[in-house]
């Protein structure tokens, strides 16, 4: 499986001890998504910031955003000793759909992209689902009318993680979550193209190292996009649909990289066509990748520095930004003392 990182978040008092785990261990089973691009102007960059635990080992993990500049950052969550995670826009701009830990176990929240009280929250908050199973990584449609998920609804005690969909209001007797993968191995990542016929994940489905999939919005047509012995993960599309930005650690003793793809297989070999490497900085660990709403950017998190070569301490990420068709003009968009990570860009609304 791949979900330590998930793990990590539930056995907080275990937090010094998963510290100290060594850096190849996080670099190929961590894993998170973040989720398509929606076509329009480039908005604000919703991230995650992780401060280093108390002395009891208590962590906190919460919600930002920040303009495309990497000025003007505003928290959006403020819950504790607990996690909240994977932050995705809507395709209008103005919420955040995360998951969270807050209830015992993780669910899928929703909020507005704004603070306009200034307690340190989101606004409007709402809890989507409502079971005492782990429902995570959530992705919009096209639409905003549903949500992508991923869970263990249907085996709460095992890992065996499902894609679901649902509408974004809360879970209930009219909206009831449907389960679209109905597979023995682990399905998550899930994340819709721009015209809501498609929905790329990851899957351990023909083999244990994790590779990227595409389905139609209902659950079928499956097709393997990835098939390298290499854990690929973290994919999305364009805002053109015709292109998906994912993570690798394919390139031998390279950590992890971001690459770029056709969306479709032409020649059905397994493997993505027109493969490009972007992030293409072999000591550092680059994950997270998110397209620009023009299309012209890719938001990803990495421990390198901005000087060639360098690359900072193994937990000392920051966000940052590549022109997508080539990886050139690199900008490092935070710089703080605690880990930043799992970018999302928003469409301007």
């Amino acid at each position: 499986m791949f979900r330590s990182e998930g793990l990590r978040i539930k056995v907080i008092v275990a937090a010094t001890a998963l510290l100290a785990a060594s850096v190849a261990t996080l670099v190929m089973w961590e894993s998170r998504p973040a989720d398509a691009a929606f076509l329009g102007d480039n908005g604000m960059i919703t991230f995650t910031r992780d401060p280093e635990p108390d002395i009891n080992g208590n962590v906190n993990n919460e919600i930002y955003v920040m303009d495309a500049e990497g000025q003007h950052e505003t928290r959006l969550t403020n819950n504790g000793p607990v996690f909240d995670n994977n932050p995705t826009f809507a395709p209008n701009g103005t919420r955040i759909a995360f998951d969270s830990f807050r209830d015992a176990n993780d669910n899928i929240y929703m909020m507005d992209a704004s603070d306009t009280d200034l307690d340190g929250n989101g606004d409007n908050l709402k809890r989507l689902t409502k079971k005492t199973a782990d429902d995570e990584e959530p992705a919009f449609s096209p639409s905003g009318t549903k949500i992508a998920f991923t869970s263990n609804r249907a085996d709460p005690s095992g890992d065996n993680f499902e894609i679901y969909v649902m509408k974004a209001k809360p879970e209930g007797r009219r909206n009831r979550p449907k389960n679209l993968t109905k597979n023995a191995a682990y399905d998550a990542e899930a994340s819709f193209s721009p015209d809501g016929t498609k929905i790329v994940f990851t899957s351990e489905r023909q083999d244990s190292d994790g590779d990227i999939y595409v389905m139609n919005s209902d659950g079928t047509g499956v097709t393997r996009l990835t098939s390298n012995e290499a854990f690929d993960a973290d994919a999305n599309f364009s805002p053109a649909g015709d292109q998906i930005v994912f993570r690798s650690g394919r390139v031998a003793g390279d950590p992890s990289e971001v690459f770029v793809m056709d969306a479709v297989d032409a020649d059905h070999n397994g493997e993505g066509d027109n493969m490009t490497n972007i992030s293409n900085y072999s000591t550092a660990n680059d994950a997270f990748p998110a397209f620009s709403p023009d299309g012209t950017k890719i938001v990803f998190r990495s421990n390198r520095t901005t000087g060639p070569g360098v690359v900072n301490l193994e937990e000392d990420y920051e966000v940052f930004v590549v022109n997508a068709n080539d990886g050139s003009a690199l900008v490092q968009l935070t710089n703080n003392a605690d880990p930043d990570a799992r970018p999302d860009w928003g469409p301007l609304p």
